[in-house]
């Protein structure tokens, strides 16, 4: 219930924190007289791990939950999510509770930045065994293995279910690759070590699951306004840095996918509400590891959290900086 793990990535240099993630939006419900551990609560999770490998979190995230909604006088709760934490949040929503807790608990989830239905910087990470930021120097045997280890990295690889059909990776005589075909091939080129292959088919499983419709009024509030990989050419050698082709999205989650909710679950959930907010920018503020740190950003959050006036039902998509508030008569 508490929020202090995931204020900041970094535990602060001479009492300052330096790189925020929820601290900015924390701040400002807190200055609306929100209070921690009363009607502002955090599950925190581990990230390694999510969203199939935390079973221990979602009978704990339930119970919260619970608690939120009675000790606040029976009022619905608002679930936000970002980035992992939306798929977290699906997960529990379409695996751990029945459509009669739902309508009683949730009023409803705000899925910032989501990234559930996979990256090719999933892919990327999988295949150089590092970040963007961390130079191919520093990547040592230890840290190969680290990455190997990390079961969240193979559970974001590309959706087949959710993610464009297309060729994804081009090897050096032209071969093409498909989303199905990229694990073999990160096996064929040795990028997953025998030790780590139970890891790796977890993982991949998890990667794979259908999205199902999670029965609830979701906004998305993500960008599409920056360049994301599309796709990696390995026609100078599978050992050098592949040329990229891009897309539009986030830098890291594509358009189409960060859209998909909006697209595919409106059929299946009748009488609620489906609202696609996109930011739309071309300022790197507003990437998917920065946006939820931004001025702009959280101010708009504060509004949907705090107004209910975009929940009617149907699906909307909307575009701009402002949050959607045409809803109001």
């Amino acid at each position: 219930g508490g929020v202090s793990s995931f204020e900041y990535a970094d535990s602060g240099i001479f009492g300052y924190k330096l790189i925020p993630v929820f601290g900015p939006l924390i701040n400002k419900l807190q200055e609306l007289g929100y209070e921690v551990k009363k009607d502002l609560f955090g599950v925190p999770y581990d990230w390694r791990n999510a969203p199939g490998n935390i079973e221990y979190i979602y009978p704990m995230m339930k119970e919260l939950i619970e608690q939120a909604y009675h000790s606040n006088g029976n009022q619905k709760v608002c679930i936000l999510g970002y980035s992992l934490g939306c798929w977290v949040t699906h997960y529990f929503l379409t695996q751990k509770v029945d459509q009669k807790w739902k309508d009683t608990y949730i009023q409803k989830v705000i899925w910032a930045a989501a990234s559930f239905g996979g990256s090719m910087d999933a892919v990327r990470v999988a295949y150089f065994h590092r970040l963007d930021y961390i130079p191919a120097l520093l990547v040592t045997d230890p840290i190969i293995k680290l990455f190997q280890s990390i079961y969240c990295e193979y559970a974001q690889l590309p959706n087949y279910n959710v993610f464009p059909h297309r060729t994804l990776i081009y090897g050096p005589n032209g071969e093409e690759y498909g989303i199905k075909e990229i694990p073999d091939l990160l096996k064929q080129l040795g990028k997953v070590d025998e030790e780590f292959l139970p890891i790796f088919e977890k993982g991949l499983a998890t990667s794979q699951i259908e999205l199902e419709d999670p029965g609830v009024n979701s906004y998305f509030a993500f960008n599409t306004g920056l360049n994301t990989v599309k796709s990696l050419n390995f026609s100078k050698g599978w050992d050098s840095d592949p040329i990229m082709d891009y897309i539009a999205g986030d830098t890291t989650m594509e358009a189409p996918v960060l859209y998909y909710g909006c697209n595919n679950w409106n059929n299946a959930n009748r009488g609620k509400t489906m609202l696609c907010h996109d930011f739309n920018q071309t300022s790197s503020d507003y990437s998917h590891v920065s946006i939820l740190s931004t001025d702009e950003f959280v101010k708009v959050m504060i509004e949907i959290i705090e107004k209910d006036n975009w929940i009617i039902p149907g699906t909307y998509n909307v575009t701009g900086m402002e949050a959607p508030n045409f809803f109001e008569k």
